[in-house]
């Protein structure tokens, strides 16, 4: 774990520690009567516990046991690394390095003492990151080939409000409403006359196209290199309230709390699943190869390729209310609150802990269960 803070050398070095150890000895998911998901959660703090699950070559779905005791409101997802926010607006990235010339996954000084209010990744062969501070200024750090750190002059002296990210791509939204892109390949990088005059509230992007969302509810889309902005036809005659984007498809959620989707459907991840119907949803992400949707009564549902299990909704949030969601490459994240209650559970007053039974789940002695202790369910498998 990577975070702003200078004070938690030891403790990271120690987790560092126990993953090499957990990938030396072969732990796999597999090798312990798992399917391709490999679930980690980290013990529950108040509220904003992160879940992250499916592929885990690189560390990216181990939740660093550093983070038990936080409380996070927003998380990223990059290639390799992962990405999350706490509330009182510091940054963490995971996996990390322990590298000769440091850690190139490490937030910069420059965000000591920043509040952070939102986060972004990307990749251009390694991971890059980008994160927004309260003060409207982008800071980006990471792999920097073709220039994907460095911020555009155009930005400089304005606010921006919002950023987002996909691959090699990756754009900012400014107060007034401006949408600012970066691409490798310059010409990729117009806006749209047709856009001019027009207030953009939202933005994504993904590795073929750019959307926007405007004031007036409308999706625009296109590709750079001077092509016309397009409109999904299933969106018609609706008001959009929120777009997500990946690879090359797009997905937006209409004021009616409907998904609809477009694009590359390699996966099936634009066809919206008949569980969701009658369901009103509230946030939506797009992964490479799935599409995760969240409705408002707390469930997670997830479609399209499921690789490594990135569609399966972990155990451990079972009975939680799921608050913030991301797709990444073949792996989810996201943000439950601990409203889980049932046989030992310290959140339920009516059913006490048997200390004499080691697996009531409420009991401390037994590690692997959501109960437990803080820290319990550190690089545990869930089951």
């Amino acid at each position: 774990m990577i975070s702003t803070r200078i004070n938690r050398n030891r403790r990271r070095a120690l987790a560092q520690l126990l993953f090499a150890m957990t990938a030396a000895m072969g732990l796999t998911a597999s090798m312990v009567g798992q399917s391709n998901a490999a679930p980690v959660g980290v013990a529950n703090p108040p509220g904003g516990t992160v879940y992250a699950w499916g592929m885990r070559d690189y560390g990216q779905t181990a939740v660093p046991s550093t983070l038990a005791n936080e409380t996070f409101t927003a998380v990223a997802t990059g290639s390799s690394h992962s990405m999350a926010l706490t509330d009182d607006g510091a940054v963490h990235v995971w996996p990390t390095y322990n590298l000769p010339g440091g850690d190139p996954s490490a937030p910069p000084q420059a965000l000591r003492g920043k509040t952070v209010k939102a986060i972004a990744a990307g990749n251009i062969v390694d991971d890059y990151f980008l994160a927004l501070t309260d003060d409207g200024v982008i800071h980006a750090w990471g792999s920097n080939l073709q220039g994907a750190t460095t911020i555009p002059e155009a930005l400089t002296g304005k606010k921006v409000t919002a950023i987002t990210a996909y691959g090699m791509r990756w754009a900012a939204l400014t107060e007034d409403g401006s949408v600012h892109v970066w691409d490798p390949y310059v010409h990729n990088r117009a806006t749209p006359n047709e856009l001019k005059g027009k207030k953009v509230t939202a933005i994504a992007v993904n590795s073929w196209e750019w959307t926007v969302l405007t004031d007036d509810g409308r999706v625009y889309s296109w590709t750079g290199g001077g092509s016309l902005p397009t409109s999904p036809p299933s969106t018609t005659g609706k008001k959009v309230t929120a777009i997500a984007a990946a690879d090359r498809y797009n997905l937006a959620l209409t004021d009616d709390g409907a998904v609809h989707g477009w694009g590359l459907n390699n996966f099936g991840q634009t066809d919206v699943p008949q569980e969701l119907t009658g369901k009103t949803v509230t946030a939506i992400a797009a992964g490479a190869e799935h599409a995760m949707a969240l409705a408002s009564d707390g469930t997670l549902h997830a479609w399209g390729s499921n690789s490594h299990g990135q569609t399966d909704t972990p155990q451990e949030l079972t009975g939680r209310s799921v608050t913030a969601i991301a797709a990444g490459w073949r792996y989810s994240m996201a943000i439950a609150k601990n409203t889980a209650v049932g046989p030992g559970n310290p959140t339920d007053p009516t059913d006490p802990v048997d200390p004499t039974d080691p697996t009531d789940p409420g009991n401390p002695t037994e590690p692997s269960q959501p109960g437990a202790g803080a820290g319990s369910l550190d690089w545990a498998f869930a089951s």
